[in-house]
């Protein structure tokens, strides 16, 4: 049996320069052919290429709503300590409801419950949306969720979202068939002007789907952000020009109310 110069099996010579080795080396205990030796190094191959380290795992998962579970923990746990006020209004979403900390004052004298966490998708709301919401017998629901276009390669489209945003309420129906839901427009930012087009055609889908589903409702705000220019109103965020200050609070406070009064008081009359 002939093998390549590299083999290392080969211990001898033939007069030609080749090397020659029998089909049992004198150091091995078993009878080794080139082909069994190729096999195994082919398949040894192929099992390394589908090992995947644990850190390309917690990568590809810090990906997923998955990366959220601590933080959906710590809110079910101030679901068990601070009860919810009786009629309240449940706001569920991403950064601005979780930095929103003058809520409980500015829309008083609706009591409410914040249950924001920074960051967060269509995706992962509706991923925990059981979780976030089946604790709780609020008046209403008020979501805003503003991350799902920013201009990154993952970006959903407005049927993509307005598939979450309908699993989503599906959801919410099991358990509270009546419950008023209404969605928050997604904010126009200078961090994200380049991506408006798109963020504006999900607003638009949002509020088709609201207009065509029983007791699911818009809240409008896109346009109060926007000066004569048809340009975001700097003012009104934060220096990283993506989170409302202040009074981005205030204006978004007043719109929210006076939606919830059109739709809520109407229903007490």
């Amino acid at each position: 049996m002939l093998y390549s110069v590299a083999d290392p099996l080969c211990r001898s010579r033939s007069s030609r320069g080749i090397a020659v080795c029998s089909l049992r080396d004198p150091d091995w205990p078993i009878p080794v052919s080139r082909s069994l030796l190729t096999h195994v190094l082919l398949c040894s191959l192929w099992i390394s290429s589908l090992w995947i380290s644990p850190a390309s795992l917690m990568a590809q998962e810090s990906q997923g709503p998955e990366r959220w579970e601590k933080t959906i923990q710590a809110l079910e746990q101030r679901d068990r300590t601070d009860p919810d006020p009786a009629g309240a209004i449940l706001f569920v979403g991403s950064s601005s409801i979780r930095l929103w900390e003058t809520m409980a004052e500015q829309m008083a004298p609706y009591p409410t419950i914040r249950r924001g966490y920074g960051g967060a998708k269509f995706d992962d709301v509706d991923h925990y949306a059981k979780r976030l919401i089946y604790p709780h017998r609020p008046r209403a629901i008020v979501f805003f969720v503003g991350n799902d276009v920013s201009g990154a390669e993952n970006d959903k489209s407005p049927e993509q979202v307005v598939a979450l945003v309908d699993s989503i309420v599906g959801k919410i129906r099991a358990k509270h068939a009546e419950t008023p839901i209404f969605f928050i427009e997604v904010t126009p930012t200078n961090r994200r002007w380049a991506v408006w087009p798109k963020i504006r055609a999900v607003n638009a889908a949002l509020a088709e789907y609201c207009s065509d589903n029983h007791r699911v409702h818009l809240i409008s705000t896109a346009g109060h952000f926007l000066n004569q220019e048809g340009k975001p109103i700097g003012e009104l965020f934060r220096d990283d020009q993506l989170h409302l200050n202040s009074d981005g609070y205030a204006l978004w406070t007043k719109i929210i109310k006076r939606r919830l009064n059109q739709v809520l008081q109407k229903e007490t009359k």
